[in-house]
């Protein structure tokens, strides 16, 4: 009886093996992608320069147009769908750290933000610190409370990376 199941079993695995290599030919035909992991898209916009103000007010102003993107699919598809990039709407500028200004500091960060399909800001990472614990602070702060019309994939709104360098400045 146990060479009888074991016959079925190889029988079985083969039968398998076969189909696979089949599916496999068949997706290689259609020339199908296939990704391991669902990313978002990156979104790559020019740079932010901040300089001390008198007056340490929150400024709102709307910026930027994409200089770079880096699109993945999502999801094995033939011919993949075009993502429009996140649109800034409103940007609140970080403001200069006092103890920064005094002690001279100047520095750039690159922040990684999530664009959440609402348009907000999910998360705020810093990619590349500016060597200064306050310019980062001061930066990811300001930038969590940016608003975005969302990347859109076809019509519906999707989940994104936005990348942008924030300089601190001195002087002009």
């Amino acid at each position: 009886m146990r060479t009888n199941k074991l016959n079925w079993i190889k029988i079985s695995i083969i039968d398998v093996l076969i189909l696979a290599m089949a599916v496999i030919a068949f997706f290689a035909i259609q020339n199908v992608t296939f990704t391991t992991k669902a990313q978002a898209p990156v979104f790559t916009y020019s740079e932010v320069i901040v300089q001390p103000v008198t007056k340490p007010a929150a400024k709102v102003i709307s910026i930027a147009k994409p200089i770079a993107a880096s699109v993945q699919p999502s999801a094995p598809v033939a011919k993949p769908l075009p993502i429009m990039p996140p649109q800034l709407i409103k940007q609140v500028l970080p403001v200069y750290p006092e103890s920064a200004v005094k002690e001279g500091i100047e520095g750039v960060v690159t922040l990684n933000l999530i664009i959440g399909k609402d348009g907000k800001v999910v998360e705020s990472q810093v990619k590349s610190s500016s060597g200064s614990e306050s310019l980062d602070l001061a930066a990811s702060q300001a930038a969590s409370k940016w608003v975005f019309v969302p990347a859109k994939q076809s019509e519906a709104a999707v989940l994104s990376h936005f990348e942008v360098p924030i300089t601190f400045k001195l002087k002009g």
